[in-house]
């Protein structure tokens, strides 16, 4: 197994999702909250940790089955562990069990969402499940 490759899609998965806590960096620095250093200091680590080992595994080989799988384990988990530094720093909950079980529940909802819409536009085109949607 081609562990650069897994290493290299997890962490560019800790970017992607680094980038996704601006908007929360943003929404506290636009209220002037007490938070603004805990959502930056997440930020931070998560950016730093995702492009720091991001950069060094660059070379791609090809993709196999192995990796794919590893990828997508590992990937869970680490958005689960970086994704619960904001509730930690922020004192939102205490300990590091219901800050990462809490991302983890997160994560799971995105994902059932994601799949119900799927399955719902699958087998016909978009204009006519969104007309049916719009008649109810």
């Amino acid at each position: 197994m081609n562990i650069g490759i897994v290493i290299n899609i997890v962490n560019l998965s800790l970017i992607i999702l680094s980038i996704f806590m601006l908007p929360s960096l943003c929404i506290a620095f636009f209220y002037k909250t007490s938070e603004i250093y805990n959502f930056f200091i997440s930020f931070l680590i998560t950016f730093l940790t995702g492009s720091f080992l991001f950069f060094f595994t660059r070379k791609y080989k090809e993709l196999r089955y192995r990796e794919a799988f590893a990828s997508i384990t590992f990937t869970w988990i680490g958005t689960a562990l970086f994704g619960s530094l904001p509730y930690l720093l922020t004192g939102t909950l205490n300990s590091f069990t219901d800050a990462f079980l809490k991302q983890y529940q997160v994560l799971q909802l995105r994902e059932q969402v994601l799949l119900q819409t799927w399955k719902a536009f699958q087998g016909s085109s978009f204009l006519e499940k969104y007309n049916s949607v719009d008649r109810w």
